[in-house]
């Protein structure tokens, strides 16, 4: 079975929806052959909190200095990075620019979960919109936006997980989501293959997988017809992990990521310059 060997998307427990801290995550990603393991912990916001979802404003030098501590333990097993999965904020632009010259985060992956407005970080789809189409499209509207205000900004290595609300508005709006694929080809941004959503979505013994979710290939992430999509254009891919707990490196997850690969003859990356 094909595995990853270099992966950028790692959790760990201070998130405070993961499991397991980064000594944990390192020696488990060492016993399933992967060579390079970066940390992408949820973006630590100055003065800015959000339970169980990212860790407090106050961890971040724990953070950094848990993982270089680490790097050197384990330097002759595994190439160590410090990094953070992070949403783009324009508001927020300086921070990011601070957070990769003087905070000793080595790169950033772009995870769009949520939008931020008056100071409040707000889910992108509300309850109102499921019944009605004009307000999901618009909704759909301003997640796109928002990913391509990440891709222009510059500070970013990865597209994380694009099609990661097809769960929530399926497929019908693949021509909202193409406007990510087509910026992610002219800034030269690879598009990840996220294992998190094969591992909620998928089920993972079938071959060729079956889905989880619906039974319903339109929602589901990540996401055939996402993919297909991207196959027509000239825009690399990238598998990641987003591992939440020491075993999930184990999981049978990476078959089912080869195999989006091979089927949609996507062409896929494993490394990013760092």
């Amino acid at each position: 079975m094909e595995k990853i060997t270099n992966n950028y998307h790692t959790h760990t427990y201070r998130c405070g929806h993961a499991y397991g801290k980064e000594e944990e995550m390192i020696q488990e990603a060492i016993k399933n052959g992967i060579k390079v393991l970066g940390f992408s912990e949820h973006c630590i916001f100055p003065n800015l909190n959000q339970v169980g979802i990212r860790p407090n404003s106050d961890e971040l030098d724990d953070y950094v200095k848990t993982i270089n501590e680490l790097k050197i333990k384990y330097k002759d097993q595994i190439k160590i990075y410090v990094g953070m999965e992070a949403e783009y904020y324009e508001k927020y632009k300086d921070w990011y620019e601070t957070l990769l010259t003087k905070k000793g985060i080595e790169y950033l992956i772009l995870g769009q979960h949520f939008d931020f407005q008056d100071g409040y970080f707000k889910y992108f789809f509300s309850k109102q919109s499921q019944n009605d189409e004009d307000l999901r499209r618009k909704e759909v509207k301003n997640y796109v936006d928002s990913v391509i205000k990440g891709i222009h900004s510059g500070f970013f290595k990865i597209i994380c997980h694009p099609d990661f609300f097809f769960p929530e508005a399926g497929t019908k709006y693949l021509d909202e989501y193409e406007r990510i694929i087509i910026e992610a080809e002219k800034h030269h941004l690879p598009i990840e293959i996220n294992m998190g959503g094969i591992r909620k979505c998928f089920k993972i013994s079938d071959n060729p997988p079956t889905f989880k979710i619906g039974e319903n290939i339109d929602n589901v992430y990540p996401n055939p017809k996402f993919f297909e999509l991207v196959s027509k254009y000239n825009v690399d891919v990238i598998i990641g992990g987003d591992y939440h707990c020491p075993n999930e490196i184990s999981y049978n997850t990476d078959e089912i990521a080869y195999f989006i690969v091979k089927k949609y003859h996507l062409h896929l990356i494993d490394k990013i310059d760092i």
